[in-house]
């Protein structure tokens, strides 16, 4: 049982960002920024100003924003922000008893441990995170670091949490959850805080006697304006007095027009890819995470073998790897806005089909010729709530806009390679499913199949034995620039952990590789 918890704690902190490689605070000196021409570039003197000041011109989008879960990622607690009950019924679990109170100075979590592994205390709330679908809460310890608290509050279900649960939806697991994680030992500040918070600085010190410090600061407790289009006090000085020119020189990044589909991603991959930190979130919205985070698009905890995500966030991963993305111009973007008011920040509701007929000819792919069925949407199919474990929260839709493959389900079995088809007739076995995918639209799609068939072999394979894989398989599929990134990076990461010569040559032959994740992991 300690095994698992320390793999969950492991888990936990690797998918959140929590590393101890954090290298810089915002007094450290940082390296010259990468060229990046164009326009939308922040003016080199801008500071932040906070979405109040936005809020003098732009009252609309900035009421529209508010909508959104970005804008409720890192709050103090108050009466307007606390959604929880805080009645002092306690919650149980197996491990501990935790009592919510409303107390006249705050709100408080007392956690009663029911065995020697966890301890007892009693928690001022010092902190509020999110209020769309789920709230965490967090007490400040002793040497100013953010903890999480072990219950947090359904808004959607209105009851109570166990915290290990809602995290293991958050960020998916090969185990399951167990009551042994205990999320008092997991530091906010690190890795999590920035993609929570606007100009954020960890404030991480070192004194003397050698015990860490943090001194974390921002200026919003927000995903907010100065977030994605840039430090704006050039920008709300020019516009309260405006100069000479038509203020070019004040102007601030507008993703839409400014960022192409790469562009866009790899500046809400900062927060929305898989990832460990390296470095802090730059100022400007367009740096890309290759610029400040390692890779971590491999096989691990929170994928399915197929390579799918089976958990609610890092969603541009997988999103980066379908055609609708390689082969054309479709971005976060093209589906999702920060301004629009809708569920998951959508431009339209999650089912429409104006989605995906954007570019695809509704009379030929939103028509009963080609879906076969009655009632069915583009992304029923095509972007399935994927069925894994029994889960706390709800379920996003895969992001890699396939096709069904059940023939991946009836090889591998639905753990490790779901498909759509079975997801709405789950009392049905895949094959059942792939001989009406046969039916209907024939057999055309075998190759695909087959391609996907190999990454998910490897994979599955290396879970169940490594020592089984040999190195000239793995080297095979890593040098395949055809195939998906999810296998080639997952074979990648298991050749840099076999020595000899064969492994290494593989690895210096990619290091001109053009996919920068292929290269980010080789060095």
């Amino acid at each position: 049982m300690r095994a698992v918890r320390v793999l969950l704690l492991f888990l936990l902190l690797v998918a959140l960002g929590a590393g101890a490689w954090w290298l810089r605070g915002r007094d450290a000196a940082p390296g010259p920024p990468p060229e990046r021409p164009g326009e939308g570039a922040p003016p080199a003197a801008a500071g932040f100003v906070g979405s109040d000041a936005c809020k003098e011109c732009h009252e609309e989008r900035h009421a529209t924003w508010l909508e959104t879960a970005h804008a409720y990622s890192l709050r103090a607690p108050s009466e307007s922000t606390v959604e929880g009950r805080f009645d002092g019924v306690p919650v149980e679990s197996k491990r501990f008893i935790a009592t919510p109170e409303r107390r006249p100075d705050g709100w408080y979590v007392k956690v009663e441990g029911r065995d020697g592994r966890w301890r007892g205390g009693n928690y001022k709330v010092t902190h509020v995170v999110g209020r769309h679908f789920e709230q965490a809460y967090l007490f400040t310890g002793p040497r100013g670091e953010w903890r999480v608290l072990p219950i947090c509050w359904s808004i959607e279900r209105k009851r109570w949490d166990l915290t290990h649960e809602v995290l293991m939806d958050i960020v998916g697991s090969v185990e399951a959850p167990t009551d042994d994680f205990d999320t008092r030992v997991m530091i906010f500040n690190h890795g999590c805080g920035q993609c929570h918070a606007t100009d954020y600085d960890v404030g991480h010190a070192l004194p003397p006697e050698g015990a860490p410090l943090y001194r974390s600061r921002y200026l919003e407790g927000a995903v907010a304006c100065e977030s994605c289009h840039g430090p704006g006090s050039v920008h709300a000085e020019w516009h309260r007095a405006p100069g000479d020119g038509d203020g070019a020189a004040a102007r601030l990044l507008h993703p839409r027009r400014d960022l192409d589909a790469k562009g866009v991603l790899e500046s809400c991959g900062r927060c929305h890819y898989q990832h460990e930190w390296r470095y802090a979130i730059d100022d400007d919205p367009r740096a890309s995470f290759h610029d400040i985070a390692i890779t971590q698009a491999y096989d691990q905890g929170g994928f399915f073998a197929d390579g799918r995500l089976d958990g609610l966030r890092y969603h541009g991963t997988t999103q980066s790897q379908s055609a609708c993305f390689e082969k054309g111009d479709m971005s976060c973007l093209s589906c999702h806005r920060m301004h629009g008011g809708k569920r998951w920040a959508m431009k339209w509701e999650e089912n429409d089909d104006a989605q995906c007929t954007q570019c695809h000819e509704a009379g030929t792919y939103a028509a009963k010729t080609h879906t076969f069925h009655d009632a069915v949407a583009c992304v029923d199919c095509h972007m399935p709530k994927l069925l894994g474990r029994e889960r706390v929260l709800h379920f996003m839709r895969d992001h890699s806009i396939r096709n069904p493959m059940p023939e991946l389900t009836e090889r591998f079995g639905s753990d490790h390679a779901p498909n759509a088809c079975n997801v709405c007739h789950a009392e049905r076995t895949a094959g059942w499913s792939r001989e009406w995918k046969e039916k209907w639209w024939g057999s055309g799609g075998r190759e695909a199949v087959d391609a996907m068939a190999l990454g998910v072999g490897l994979v599955v394979d290396l879970r169940n034995d490594p020592g089984r894989v040999d190195t000239a398989r793995l080297s095979a599929l890593a040098a395949d620039a055809a195939q998906k990134r999810f296998f080639r990076l997952t074979a990648l990461r298991e050749l840099g952990r076999r020595p000899g010569p064969e492994a290494a040559a593989v690895l210096r032959s990619l290091l001109g590789d053009p996919d920068p994740e292929v290269v980010q992991l080789v060095l």
